[in-house]
């Protein structure tokens, strides 16, 4: 008997709002403005605390740039970027849904488009990457970021990453290698999970049907 799959995407962004979502061949529900399309009782998410303050107790909401705002937040610091200023951004998942999940992030960016790119921005910008927890691999214009665990029903992981920053001693040329030619760096965050029963174990078997 062919198993149902459960799936659900949500994304969030820094340095540039742009929110998007999934979408499914079956009967879908939307809410909050994450677009967050779940089927089932598979339901995640996404909170980035050092980003925009908001917690998993919290909703969800976009939350702008304030020059007064003490301790500034990723958002604030992001405004005006400067070498060697740490841009706080923790991406977290929590499973809020009734069913055992695995979970993965996907990085995405208009501005970085090739492997070679995506190999900077993970050596060179990205801080304090968790490599025990999360499983990275560079694929194309994208990056994953798989949780090697099942993730339960209320249960959290841990932030894959804390924040982002440039080389304090980076030059324009060098910043321009890296982001591209406008030196502009728009990242987009998106949490995807899929049902774990069904699969034996195999979350590669898992993502793999998630692409159908």
């Amino acid at each position: 008997m062919k198993k149902k799959i459960f799936v659900i995407s949500l994304a969030v962004a820094v340095l540039a709002i742009a929110i998007i979502g999934g979408t499914l061949a079956w009967f879908t529900d939307e809410k909050e403005a994450t677009n967050t399309f779940t089927v089932g009782d598979v339901s995640i998410l996404l909170r980035e605390p050092l980003w925009n303050g908001i917690d998993f107790d919290e909703e969800w909401e976009d939350v702008g740039y304030d020059p007064n705002r003490s301790p500034a937040l990723g958002v604030d610091n992001a405004y005006n970027l400067v070498p060697g200023r740490l841009i706080g951004k923790d991406p977290q998942v929590k499973n809020d849904g009734k069913n055992a999940c695995y979970v993965r992030l996907v990085l995405t960016s208009d501005d970085i488009t090739t492997a070679e790119m995506w190999n900077a921005v993970i050596s060179e910008v990205i801080q304090n990457q968790d490599t025990t927890n999360w499983d990275w691999s560079v694929d194309g214009s994208s990056v994953y970021v798989s949780y090697n665990a099942v993730l339960e029903p209320e249960g959290t992981t841990g932030p894959a990453f804390t924040g982002l920053k440039i080389d304090e001693n980076a030059t324009e040329a060098d910043i321009t290698s890296v982001f591209g030619g406008d030196g502009k760096l728009d990242l987009v965050v998106t949490a995807q999970a899929i049902q774990a029963e069904g699969f034996d174990g195999d979350s590669t078997a898992a993502w793999d049907a998630f692409e159908g």
